[in-house]
């Protein structure tokens, strides 16, 4: 399956915002239905968040299967991140497209804009 990365584009959002529930609804379970709820809500923002840094999309023939936004350095949340870091959130594929490498891709263009930009450092937060 042949996979492009590539920038989001604005009429795409609504698009991403279903695949990010949809990607991380595997952690519904192990939340409380409140939880839930504010993680759907915050993983649904994509338009708000997409301001922070670069929204990359993985699509496949005319299918977006995953995403993530990078965030040069100076944008990061410098409650987590020194300012002189580049960090990359939100990655998300969607569960049918997983083993596939996607998430790879999604994380080497970060790290490539990352060096483009000259961070020393990529941070992320996994969920675990």
């Amino acid at each position: 399956m042949a996979v492009i990365v590539r920038d989001a584009l604005a009429q795409e959002f609504n698009d991403i915002a279903s695949l990010n529930v949809e990607a991380y609804r595997e952690y519904s379970h192990a939340l409380t239905s409140d939880n839930w709820e504010i993680m759907q809500t915050n993983l649904l923002r994509v338009a708000e968040v997409a301001k922070q840094g670069q929204l990359m999309v993985a699509q496949s023939d005319q299918e977006l299967v995953g995403s993530v936004i990078y965030c040069p350095p100076g944008t990061s949340d410098s409650r987590l991140f020194q300012p002189e870091w580049a960090s990359l959130r939100m990655l998300a594929v969607l569960p049918q497209y997983r083993g596939q490498r996607i998430g790879q891709q999604l994380s080497m263009e970060c790290i490539h804009r990352a060096k483009q930009d000259k961070a020393e450092v990529v941070g992320y937060i996994r969920a675990s």
